[in-house]
């Protein structure tokens, strides 16, 4: 099962980038079901930001965690970076609250 879970999240990314028009980046496709990360890169430059929210920069890296449960059990996200430390929905500095 968690195979195919993996392999069907690695499809669906892919399918994301072939139509983003360059909005998301897949910079490391070296997953396997022991180490189950897959690299993104996404493009934010368009992103209205808020004095009160994160600074965002106009591309940002992420390790996206595939679960072996995937797609019955979300992934996880994570930033390459621990600038959003310490703001809301950013737990342990840097796994992202996907829930919003």
């Amino acid at each position: 099962m968690a195979d195919r879970g993996l392999e069907l999240a690695r499809t669906q990314l892919l399918d994301i980038v072939d139509v983003g028009d360059g909005a998301v980046e897949l910079l490391e496709d070296e997953a396997t079901v022991a180490d189950p990360v897959l690299v993104i890169s996404l493009d934010s430059s368009g992103l209205m930001l808020s004095p009160s929210g994160i600074d965002v920069r106009d591309r940002e890296r992420f390790s996206v965690y595939i679960p072996p449960g995937f797609p019955f059990e979300p992934p996880s996200v994570w930033s390459a970076h621990r600038r959003w430390a310490g703001k809301p929905h950013v737990q342990y500095g840097r796994l992202l609250c996907l829930y919003l």
